[in-house]
């Protein structure tokens, strides 16, 4: 897509903003286990990266049968999150100061386009002392399906009133680039737990190793 000059760029939040998706991982694990499948992998969440709750569902009973309770495992994992960010604290990604500073100087606006309820998020973006950096959030809670289908990206868009071709997504995880990717955005993706999958690749506007070279990537679409 060739892209008009940059309006706006959308951030994931989990694995792209914050460095929590390492701990979500860490607890789906323990969690699916602990609720009666102890083979479990240690990589076997991530496929639920970003994921919405329909889908997940899905994927889950189809790999571990219907007696995956995806809810209430989805739940008590999500309350062990929770109970670890308040004791330790919102680990962010490195870069975040900097890609801010740069979007703010150019006037450009951040927003984040999250699976995680719009509640939480700000929750979250103010814990971390990081919510003067974005201009609003957008939540996959908000439209009919979330990520990876393009719904997020799409609402974020009409919320704003811009063209796919005057924003920007940014990424860690393959269902959020998918989401983006299909709603006709430019994306970029900073890989957290795996790297971009080879079938995306050429979809991709770039692939970056951090928030801090992404005033690099940008430069060219002022």
């Amino acid at each position: 897509m060739s892209l008009k000059r940059l309006k706006a760029v959308f951030f994931d939040l989990d694995g792209t903003i914050t460095d929590t998706e390492k701990i979500y991982q860490k607890h789906w694990v323990k969690t699916i286990r602990d609720f009666g499948f102890p083979d479990f992998p240690d990589d076997g969440a991530l496929e639920l990266r970003s994921i919405n709750s329909v889908d997940g569902n899905v994927l889950m009973k189809g790999r571990l049968g219907e007696k995956f309770d995806y809810d209430i495992i989805h739940e008590r994992m999500k309350k062990a999150v929770v109970d670890e960010l308040t004791r330790d604290g919102i680990p962010l990604k490195p870069g975040i100061s900097e890609a801010a500073s740069f979007l703010s100087e150019n006037n450009i606006p951040a927003i984040i386009v999250t699976s995680t309820r719009k509640e939480d998020a700000l929750l979250i973006l103010e814990s971390a002392g990081i919510d003067k950096y974005f201009d609003n959030v957008i939540s996959a809670h908000e439209v009919p399906r979330g990520k990876p289908h393009p719904d997020p990206y799409l609402f974020a868009l009409e919320t704003i009133s811009l063209k796919p071709s005057e924003a920007v997504a940014v990424e860690d995880s393959p269902n959020g680039a998918r989401s983006a990717l299909d709603a006709g955005l430019s994306t970029i993706m900073i890989p957290d737990l795996t790297p971009a999958p080879k079938e995306l690749e050429e979809r991709l506007f770039a692939v970056i190793p951090s928030l801090s070279d992404l005033p690099k990537a940008l430069k060219p679409l002022l």
